[in-house]
């Protein structure tokens, strides 16, 4: 009875608990619902306030990447990519704080913990709290009967509130994770396009440094040097000679402008696409934002250089010494020659060895530098001229170095139409009497001057009027008359303002006193050459041989001493002891190749005693021809010219007052290193036809 009464009694509570847990459970239900539709509202509300104030935050992002760009290649042209790429790096980190500063990750997250409380309050109701028990119980749990039964309802559900607990701990965890993700996946996105600014940015430093060369190239060109510039060329009309017909001679320049350094594009390698950040965590989006920003630091490497190449050790290694050799006789011993005296005795002497070395001149020295990077090579640096460049062997041989890049090419042509343009104004500015008669650039047949034929002119007077007088008288007269040429020029260099009284007067004075030298050094070895002329045999030979090298030796020394006095209206009287240098080696040479005429035509005429009239006479030219032959391949030997003359006056059938005809010559032949080449001029070894024929005789 007990029993059935038990058993009454638990039906009747674990209905009324059933009820209650359904009543409850609907409740709850409906009151999550409820719950579930306020959340919706509130985020969705809050999510378009964050929706817009992101945007907001947004645009201001766009201006400040911009103002970012600006920043980021003016640091770029003044410190490099060093601190560009540090500029990135902080302006990204700023970036990421500002977008903390929004607060969604928090909002969403509160809207997660309401959620959970919700969850708790209704498990939390009497009915869902005991429902497990009164399951229990219908299990057959005795214990739990009896106290469910004798309490009523009472008890926690444990395990229900903690398994709900969890959930919501676990889905405020995920919503974290995945906020943080997306956020990281935003830096990113800013970091990609802070990337590509740049990219730009290098793009425009290196415009801007194309532009910043162009336009010191404009300054050279067309403001210093008067080019125009006519598209991507420098064009200029130089004048470059001036003739007597023509007193303006001009040649067209044209030189291509400067090519602007090519930037080859950057391609990240990095992959920033919005698919490939979606399959990563902040730690490797943040490692590949490194990566990123590392392959620009090396794009910006490769053009201008690292940190390292443009320490002042790199640069030191980028400097180029242009050193200037020259050639010198240095005496290394000395050697004993044995020979005989005219009395049979022998003789012994020491004579000094020389030989000739390489040495470098410091004074001439040069050092060049360029840049770092690909942009450096690119410019280069600008050329070298040798120590004494001949502008007539043209562009390509004037350079001790040629130079590197743009700046050597530009330079090399600015520099070369300079020297051309420097040479063409002072042709132009030249008095007309001592212009060419005409463009001879390029002919075989050099122009003659006003000058010049007036100087072979007076010389031919000259000797037609005083050499019938001989003597000191004779000398004397035709100094004077090969002077008055030279006066009437002087006269009219001051009259036409091409040279001062000073300069005129100082030109016109050295050629009087070198005329007097020749004369006096003649007559101090007159006697000498008188006493020889009458020795016969190998020693007479020698003997004028000797005399006549040492004649010429000392006129040519003395002249070259007076030719090398100097004068300028700055400094006054002055001395060039390169000239006095030049005027000496030149009279070597005109020893050397005196002594040689002068002992082959002697030794030949040794063959010709007893031979009189016509046939000594005949035989003599020979000799004299082949004497003067045999000068000329000395000269060749030494200076790399031959010089023959083909024409003279007694071809016409100019003589002198005693009836005799005039060899002075005419015309030269020049057979040299440059080719063949002809002048009026009185010059070389005598090939005229009456002399040929008269040899041939």
């Amino acid at each position: 009875m007990d029993l059935s009464e038990k058993a009454a009694s638990w039906r009747e509570a674990a209905g009324l608990i059933l009820e209650r847990g359904r009543a409850d459970w609907k409740a709850g239900s409906d009151r999550l619902r409820e719950s579930y539709q306020n959340w919706k509202q509130q985020f969705a509300a809050s999510y378009e306030e964050k929706r817009l104030a992101w945007d907001v935050a947004y645009l201001e992002g766009l201006k400040e990447k911009e103002a970012w760009a600006e920043r980021a290649t003016e640091t770029a042209m003044k410190a490099g990519s060093e601190a560009m790429l540090a500029l990135v790096g902080s302006d990204a980190e700023a970036g990421a704080r500002h977008l903390d500063t929004l607060g969604i990750v928090g909002d969403l997250a509160s809207g997660a913990e309401e959620a959970r409380k919700g969850i708790e309050e209704v498990l939390k109701q009497a009915g869902i709290v005991n429902l497990s028990s009164a399951m229990a119980g219908s299990l057959g749990s005795a214990e739990t009967i009896a106290s469910q039964v004798l309490r009523g309802v009472g008890g926690l559900g444990v395990w229900d509130s903690g398994t709900a607990q969890v959930a919501a701990a676990q889905f405020t965890k995920q919503a974290n994770q995945e906020l943080a993700s997306r956020q990281a996946r935003l830096v990113a996105a800013q970091a990609r396009e802070m990337a590509e600014a740049s990219i730009k940015g290098l793009e425009e430093q290196v415009r801007d440094a194309n532009e910043s060369f162009r336009e010191s190239m404009d300054e050279t060109f067309v403001t210093q040097g008067s080019w125009r510039k006519e598209g991507q060329y420098y064009r200029k009309d130089v004048a470059v000679y001036s003739t007597l017909l023509d007193p303006v001679v001009t040649e067209r320049a044209s030189v291509q402008g400067y090519i602007a350094y090519l930037m080859q594009p950057v391609q990240l390698t990095t992959d920033l696409s919005d698919a490939k950040l979606a399959q990563l965590n902040a730690s490797a989006i943040q490692a590949l934002i490194g990566q990123a920003q590392k392959e620009v630091e090396q794009a910006s490497e490769k053009i201008f250089g690292t940190a390292a190449d443009n320490s002042e050790e790199a640069k030191e290694q980028r400097k180029k010494v242009i050193k200037f050799y020259k050639t010198r006789k240095t005496k290394v011993g000395e050697r004993t020659i044995t020979s005989r005296d005219s009395d049979g005795r022998q003789v012994t002497s020491k004579v000094p060895v020389y030989k000739e070395e390489q040495y470098e001149d410091e004074r001439l020295r040069q050092v060049r530098s360029w840049g770092a990077g690909e942009y450096g090579s690119h410019i280069g640096y600008d050329p070298v001229l040798k120590e004494s460049p001949d502008i007539d062997e043209g562009l390509e041989h004037l350079w001790q170095d040629r130079g590197m890049g743009e700046l050597g090419r530009l330079m090399r042509s600015y520099i070369y139409w300079s020297m051309k343009e420097s040479q063409g104004w002072a042709m132009v500015n030249k008095p007309v009497w001592d212009k060419p008669g005409w463009d001879d650039r390029g002919s075989w047949f050099k122009a003659p001057t006003i000058r010049g034929v007036a100087d072979i002119g007076v010389a031919i007077a000259a000797t037609i009027i005083t050499a019938p007088a001989g003597g000191i008288g004779g000398v004397l007269a035709s100094a004077a008359l090969n002077l008055a040429d030279d006066a009437v020029f002087a006269m009219l260099d001051v009259g036409g303002g091409y040279k001062s009284w000073e300069a005129a007067g100082l030109e016109f004075g050295k050629k009087a006193a070198c005329s007097a030298v020749n004369i006096g050094v003649g007559q101090l070895f007159s006697p000498a050459v008188t006493a020889l002329n009458s020795t016969p045999g190998v020693s007479g030979v020698i003997g004028r041989t000797m005399v006549g090298g040492m004649q010429s030796f000392t006129t040519s020394t003395a002249s070259s001493a007076i030719n090398a006095i100097t004068w300028d209206a700055e400094h006054g009287l002055g001395w060039s002891s390169d000239a006095f240098n030049a005027g000496v080696q030149g009279g070597l040479v005109s020893a050397a190749t005196g002594m040689t005429s002068t002992f082959t035509s002697g030794m030949l005429n040794l063959g010709l005693e007893g031979f009189v009239g016509t046939t000594y006479a005949n035989a003599a030219t020979l000799s004299n021809t082949i004497g003067s032959l045999a000068s000329q391949g000395v000269n060749f030997a030494l200076t790399g010219d031959f010089t023959l003359s083909v024409l003279n006056f007694g071809m016409f059938g100019v003589k002198d007052r005693d009836n005799n005809l005039v060899q002075n010559g005419l015309l030269e032949l020049h057979l040299g290193k440059k080719g063949v080449t002809m002048n009026v001029g009185m010059g070389g070894a005598d090939m005229s036809l009456g002399t040929i024929a008269q040899s041939l005789a």
